[in-house]
């Protein structure tokens, strides 16, 4: 069975672990897109046509850095994207989980 690929964005500030994680989805055939700054990230998700964000918990924000950043986005794509899949990624001891 041939399943249409699909189409990830991620939300990462570690641009060595988004590399990374792009490149990992890729291999399995699947389209990806990164976003880092804070500026981007809620507009891509909000103007896109993806079938899952892919987001890390802690983000940069205006203020510095955001401990519950990635449940941020949750909330506020709610309003646009109601049913959009968003997972959240945690680094637990150097890795990400």
């Amino acid at each position: 069975m041939n399943l249409k690929p699909f189409r990830v964005l991620t939300v990462e500030d570690d641009k060595s672990f988004a590399t990374s994680l792009r490149q990992s989805l890729e291999s399995l055939r699947q389209t990806v897109e990164c976003v880092v700054s804070v500026y981007e990230r809620l507009a891509r998700a909000r103007q896109g046509d993806f079938d899952v964000v892919l987001a890390d918990l802690k983000l940069p924000g205006p203020g510095g850095l955001e401990l519950l950043g990635g449940l941020k986005i949750i909330g506020q794509l709610r309003a646009s994207k109601p049913h959009l899949p968003v997972i959240l990624m945690k680094e637990m001891a150097g890795e990400r989980v």
